[in-house]
């Protein structure tokens, strides 16, 4: 915008703030004024509403007391409230209800039933004024007028106001209604601002007809109900209105008048001074197209008069800047042009003497302390003297320019037509990263301007650059042309390299392929090797079950005693060849559960000695034949208690005792345990057998794998006990190694984690008690396979034991009643039926929960006993274990109990306990828990 509409602006802007304040505050006083006298007439009005108000209660009551009359009020009828200042009179007919029933009503009012209550009366007549009497024969009467617009009306006229009748904060009826209906929100407005403030509070608010004044008015005594009113008296006021549409057009007429007359005279009075300000913009604009020439008349000596003749010398600034912005451009645009050390140093040369005026001039590069003469101006192109360079030297190393301005100093220079006589030399070194990489000669017939020596200073640093790039440049090609050779010989070697990439590529998409083949290989062996251990586990039981009749009843003849000779040697071998059959299918079913991972340890609390005692058991028959000598040697305390898997050191100690005994002609077989560390037990079991060579002992610990076919044929075997002690050595955590020397005999050592619990005392010898005779009660069989049913009642009725089978589709409870077994032997492999829920239902009942269970199992999964109250627990074949846990069972009933041990880490029960299991036969002894409950007992 320009400067002279801003300043009509500015007069426009001024003259209508200031018409403004003025009718605000003319309106305001007149406003104030009036609201002040209509606010006094209001509360005159309201006053004379309250009066009135009154005065219409008044007779209301006035005419219902004097029907009421003890002479008149039994005979009131509508007829007689027509000329009355009453509408209605109802009767309280049942104090404690509050019904009412109306005596007599006339319209407008609304009675919809006989009976009613107040609150529902009210709700029919929203716009009654209710009070109530008590008669002196003890009725209770309601009575009113109903409020409507006309009398509405009629008290407005006579306090010279308007009415409004507010019921439940809305105002419902209003006085005038054809002419304030459009009041209605106002009021509304009104009320929510007055409902919380005292009678007669004042409200005033602008509207869009009309101004309205009002106040409020909340009777005191309200109507025995729970609906409220009140009465907002209001006032319009006209003159307000008036009064601002008046101010309103001479506001206006004020205003455009002002306006006017305000642009005429400032358009007047500023004419030289906005035609001083155009010619300034006009230059100014002239300056940014690059115009440096056009100055501007001075045509006063004001602050305008300064700004103009300030404006010319910035003007005169400008060009000669301009001017030397362009020549240092067409400076940088002459050295980029030429790539060259020698075209730069030729032009740039030309380019200085021509700006800067000098007569003559030189360009020296710079190498050391060396300096060669590379470009010449108005000189004879010759090389450099000694003098010369003699003189450059300082300058060279100083880093510092030399003037000359003495002529008698300087020599005259000729350039072959003329001669004359220098009156200024300058020589200047160029530096580039603080170091002389050029010096640059200039002579003249007279001392350069100022405007001269700063151009010169001005392009220095982009000559250096233009110097030491040209330079460069030579490097640059020097160095292209190297590595253009260079690039060719890699180009050679990259395609060798292509070559080889492609041959690794195709390697590599086969050998992608063949890990594609290998892994779906390794799924198929991944596959059949679930396959197969599913095949030997199922396998391994359906051929355990019939070994297990076999060897069963095999033991039941030749203990019976009744086979004799050939028969007994033939049934013998059975046994035997039975028995190997068993050990077979357990070394692969045992080896088909390690493969699979599956074999657990089940840790245990056990003797040193109970495990020796138990394995020399187990392969004392087999030295018996032989002319060898068996014998066990304790280097470590055989009372000593660990814990351990029992089964597991059991059977790897069973296996490589059997071995040693095998291979084992004559000598000797020893046992040897040791503690060769705290935390470590060891197992020796020494032979002076045929031994095993050192190619052999690396592969005796793999599966099927035998010293030579040789001895299989003569001692036979499978080759897989000694991988499998191998892997539950591992299993353990221990070791199993073997040393031996062919001829002399072997040493398998068999290492354990030796984690102690305590050392068993000695123990108290007593004098063992007759158990009595064979009990009468029978033993109860749950199983569903045949022979086995036949074997196990073989053995026990063999030593006089009666045995009953369960019918599976009989009560397992009522069976047990009826038969009263002194044990039920139970077969956890059945599959018509399910076991635990047999055993649950002895267990859960009282009458048989004490009955022993014995558990079967065909797997060595001691497991499955954990968590149920069993007397044993044992693996199939039945045979001697079942008769052995019978006998067991059999001796401790009746038997009389001799010691109580009670763990308890509460003192104050002891006393309580030993009162209730106090006997003279047996003693009694408490454990603290805190202390380790093994050790206690030991």
């Amino acid at each position: 915008m320009k400067i002279s509409y801003r300043i009509l602006l500015i007069n426009f802007v001024i003259v209508v703030i200031i018409v403004g304040s003025s009718a605000f505050a003319f309106y305001s006083i007149m406003y104030n004024l009036l609201n002040s006298q209509q606010s006094k007439y209001l509360l005159n009005s309201a006053n004379d509403f309250v009066y009135f108000y009154n005065e219409y209660l008044q007779e209301t009551e006035y005419d219902f007391l004097y029907l009421v009359k003890d002479d008149v009020h039994p005979n009131i009828d509508a007829e007689m409230l027509k000329d009355r200042n009453i509408d209605f009179i109802l009767q309280v007919v049942n104090d404690s209800t509050k019904m009412l029933a109306s005596v007599s009503f006339v319209e407008p009012v609304d009675i919809k039933s006989q009976l009613f209550t107040l609150d529902e009366f009210n709700r029919d007549n929203p716009y009654a004024i209710i009070k109530g009497y008590r008669h002196l024969d003890g009725t209770y009467y309601y009575f009113g007028r109903i409020l409507n617009q006309a009398e509405l009306t009629g008290l407005a006229k006579k306090i010279g106001a308007e009415i409004a009748f507010i019921w439940q904060t809305t105002p419902v009826v209003v006085s005038n209604e054809s002419i304030n209906n459009i009041y209605t929100y106002d009021i509304k407005s009104a009320f929510n601002h007055l409902s919380q403030r005292h009678n007669f509070a004042l409200y005033s608010q602008g509207t869009e007809h009309n101004d309205l004044l009002a106040t409020i008015f909340k009777p005191t005594e309200y109507p025995p109900t729970s609906v409220n009113f009140e009465f907002i008296i209001f006032t319009v006021l006209k003159e307000a209105t008036e009064l601002r549409t008046n101010l309103k057009y001479l506001l206006i007429l004020i205003g455009f008048s002002g306006v006017v007359l305000s642009l005429i005279l400032t358009y007047l009075f500023t004419d030289r001074f906005r035609r001083q300000i155009t010619q300034l913009s006009n230059a100014t604009e002239n300056i940014r197209h690059g115009n440096f020439t056009n100055k501007i008349s001075v045509k006063s000596n004001d602050e305008l008069g300064h700004l103009a003749k300030a404006f010319n010398i910035m003007v005169e600034e400008l060009d000669k800047n301009q001017k030397s912005k362009q020549e240092y451009s067409e400076f940088i645009t002459l050295i980029n042009k030429n790539p060259t050390l020698q075209e730069i140093s030729d032009e740039a040369l030309k380019k200085i003497i021509k700006t800067c005026k000098f007569t003559v001039g030189a360009i020296f590069m710079v190498d050391g302390e060396d300096a060669k003469i590379i470009s010449t101006h108005g000189l004879k192109a010759t090389s450099s003297s000694q003098e010369e360079l003699e003189l450059l030297k300082p300058i060279i190393k100083n880093k510092e320019p030399m003037e000359i301005t003495s002529a008698e100093d300087l020599p005259v220079v000729s350039n072959g037509l003329l001669s004359f006589n220098l009156k200024y030399l300058l020589i200047q070194p160029i530096l580039y990263n603080n170091k002389v990489v050029a010096v640059l000669e200039l002579g003249g017939v007279e001392n350069p301007s100022t405007e001269s020596k700063e151009y010169l200073n001005k392009i220095l640093e982009q000559l250096a650059i233009g110097l030491t790039n040209a330079v460069a440049f030579v490097q640059l090609e020097n160095f292209v042309s190297e590595l253009k050779n260079l690039n060719d010989e890699f180009q050679k070697q990259n395609d060798h390299i292509r070559k080889q990439n492609e041959t690794l590529v195709e390697l590599h998409q086969k050998l992608k392929e063949k890990a594609g083949e290998l892994e779906a290989q390794k799924q198929r062996a991944e596959e059949a090797t679930k396959l197969k251990s599913q095949f030997l586990a199922s396998m391994s039981h359906e051929l355990r079950t019939p070994m297990n009749s076999i060897l069963g009843l095999t033991e039941l003849v030749l203990e019976q005693g009744g086979v004799t000779g050939k028969d007994y040697e033939r049934i013998s071998v059975v046994l035997k060849s039975g028995h190997r059959l068993m050990n077979l299918i357990n070394d692969i079913l045992d080896l088909s559960k390690i493969e699979a991972g599956k074999m657990e340890l089940r840790e245990e609390d056990v003797l040193i000695e109970e495990i020796i005692m138990e394995a020399e058991t187990s392969i004392s028959p087999l030295v018996i034949n032989k002319a060898i000598n068996f014998r066990v040697i304790y280097n470590a305390e055989p009372k000593l208690i660990i814990r351990t898997d029992r089964g597991k050191v059991i059977q790897v100690l069973i296996n490589l005792m059997a071995n040693a005994i095998k291979f084992t002609d004559k000598g000797n077989v020893v046992l040897n345990i040791s503690q060769p560390k705290t935390t470590e037990l060891q197992f020796e079991v020494i032979d002076t057998g045929v031994g095993i060579s050192a190619e052999h002992q690396k592969v005796i610990f793999e599966e099927f794998r035998q010293v030579d076919g040789t001895s299989t044929k003569k001692y036979g075997g499978t080759g897989l006990g000694l991988a499998i002690c191998k892997k539950i050595a591992n299993l353990l955590n221990g070791s199993l190694e073997v040393e031996s020397v062919p001829g002399s005999g072997s040493t398998f050592i068999f290492k354990i984690p030796l984690v102690k619990i305590g050392v068993k005392a000695a123990p108290i010898i007593e004098k063992e008690e007759k158990t009595g005779t064979v009990t009468e009660q029978p033993v109860l069989i749950v199983e569903e396979d045949n022979e086995i049913r036949f074997m196990m009642e073989q053995y026990l009725s063999s030593l006089g034991y009666e045995t009953v089978f369960y019918n599976p589709e009989a009560d397992i409870v009522y069976t047990v009643k009826k038969k009263n077994p002194i044990a039920i032997v139970v077969d956890l492999n059945m599959k018509k039926k399910d076991v635990w829920s047999i055993i649950k239902s002895v267990k859960d009942n009282s009458e048989t929960s004490n009955i022993q269970l014995i558990l079967v199992n065909i797997k060595n999964d001691e497991n499955k006993g954990y968590g149920v109250d069993v007397f044993d627990y044992y693996i199939k074949p039945a045979g001697n274990n079942l008769i052995s846990t019978i006998k067991r069972l059999s001796a401790s009933i009746g038997k009389p109990i001799k010691n109580i041990v009670i763990i308890e880490d509460d003192l104050s029960e002891n006393d309580t306990l030993t009162s209730l299991l106090a006997s003279d036969d047996a003693a009694i002894q408490f454990i603290n828990t805190g202390k380790p409950v093994i050790t206690q007992l030991l």
